[in-house]
């Protein structure tokens, strides 16, 4: 009787129902989105640019609200696997502000294959120089590995490379065809009406800052606004009411 087993990174890609593969960890699909995300993020992380848009200018909070003359998302992006102790200049990394470094992302893998494999090789090989292109061909070199026998942490590592990828292409603007503008909405994180539902998916992206989230995020974000900008007015007694409250 074969052995069946369910693919463990379907849910990290929307599938409802995990694919059922014979004796393989990982299905075939999962396989080919993986292969395809770590041969897209050095090809969109060369792309990067940190050039505002329009000529408009971010600014960088705290006690003196300083302007600079780039995209502070895009910085952050570009920002060595080496530098980990550079905190994010937009939002904390891994929050809905900001993200970590594609460099730094594909170093913890890089680090977490190499330690796998000594557990199943007994020695540690030499590891990759800690570039976004050198560190993807290490581990495009190795996916077949990691599917046979690394598959449950592929899991999360999956959903990771892919918002890593979304994320890029949001910053530069490369929107899938057929993408629809979401407009009058701001986004989150830049405070910008430049958020789109991209196609062929759930995910929404903003193209100028890059944030990207889910489509249940988005309405989440809505229902805020709707509660923030409801019409209130002033009580005889002073107090303030929601102009629908009580119907």
């Amino acid at each position: 009787m074969s052995d069946y087993r369910a693919c463990p990174i379907c849910p990290a890609y929307g599938h409802e129902e995990a694919n059922l593969w014979v004796r393989e960890r990982v299905c075939e699909h999962c396989r080919g989105r993986l292969a395809s995300h770590l041969a897209a993020l050095p090809a969109q992380w060369k792309r990067l640019d940190a050039t505002p848009i329009r000529g408009e200018t971010e600014r960088v909070g705290g006690t003196w609200r300083v302007s600079v003359g780039a995209r502070l998302a895009v910085l952050d992006q570009l920002v060595p696997a080496t530098a980990t102790h550079l905190a994010p200049l937009v939002g904390d990394a891994g929050d809905q502000e900001g993200r970590l470094p594609a460099a730094q992302l594909l170093a913890a893998i890089v680090d977490d294959w190499q330690s796998a494999r000594v557990l199943a090789d007994g020695r540690r090989e030499d590891g990759p120089l800690l570039g976004v292109t050198a560190m993807c061909a290490w581990l495009s070199d190795r996916l077949e590995w990691a599917c046979r026998h690394h598959a449950d942490a592929l899991a999360d590592q999956g959903a990771e490379l892919r918002a890593a990828v979304g994320h890029l292409r949001a910053l530069n603007g490369d929107l899938p065809r057929r993408s629809r503008m979401l407009p009058g909405v701001p986004c989150p994180g830049c405070d910008q009406t430049a958020l789109y539902h991209l196609s062929g998916g759930d995910d929404v992206a903003c193209s100028r800052c890059g944030l990207t989230g889910s489509w249940e995020d988005y309405h989440r974000w809505i229902k805020l606004l709707a509660a923030y900008m409801r019409p209130k007015f002033q009580g005889p007694e002073g107090d303030r009411y929601d102009a629908d409250r009580d119907q």
